[in-house]
C-alpha cells in the first residue's frame, strides 16, 4: 500500500504525543463525539480491541463517512457487542456500509 495514508486516532493525549514522537500522523479524538473532518475520505476505519460499548459509535462513524469498518475485538468481547455472526471473518469483523442493505433488495 505505497499510496495509503494511515492516521492514528486515540482519545488519550499522552498516547497521541507518544505516537507523534515516533513519526506517526496521530490525532486526539473521542469516538462518541468524533470530529468528522479527521475521517472524511477514509476508505477503512480499523479498531483494535474496542470496548463493546464503543462499537455502535464506530459503526455510526463508518456509516457517516462511508468507510468500511474493520474491528478486531477481544475474543471474550465479541459476543457482548451483539455482532451479526455473518460478519465474522477469522475473529475480525468487517462491516461495509450499504453492503447488507444491498443484499436485502
Amino acid at each position: 500500500m505505497p499510496r495509503a495514508e494511515i492516521l492514528l486516532v486515540d482519545k488519550n493525549p499522552e498516547v497521541v504525543k507518544y505516537l507523534r514522537k515516533r513519526g506517526f500522523k496521530a490525532f486526539q479524538d473521542d469516538i462518541t463525539n468524533p470530529r468528522l473532518h479527521l475521517y472524511r475520505g477514509a476508505d477503512l476505519i480499523y479498531s483494535v480491541h474496542p470496548p463493546p460499548e464503543l462499537l455502535p459509535y464506530l459503526i455510526r462513524l463508518a456509516e457517516r463517512v462511508k468507510a468500511a469498518l474493520l474491528v478486531k475485538p477481544l475474543s471474550e468481547d465479541a459476543y457482548l457487542a451483539g455482532l451479526d455472526p455473518g460478519w465474522k471473518i477469522d475473529d475480525l469483523y468487517l462491516l461495509v456500509p450499504g453492503l447488507l442493505d444491498a443484499e436485502d433488495s
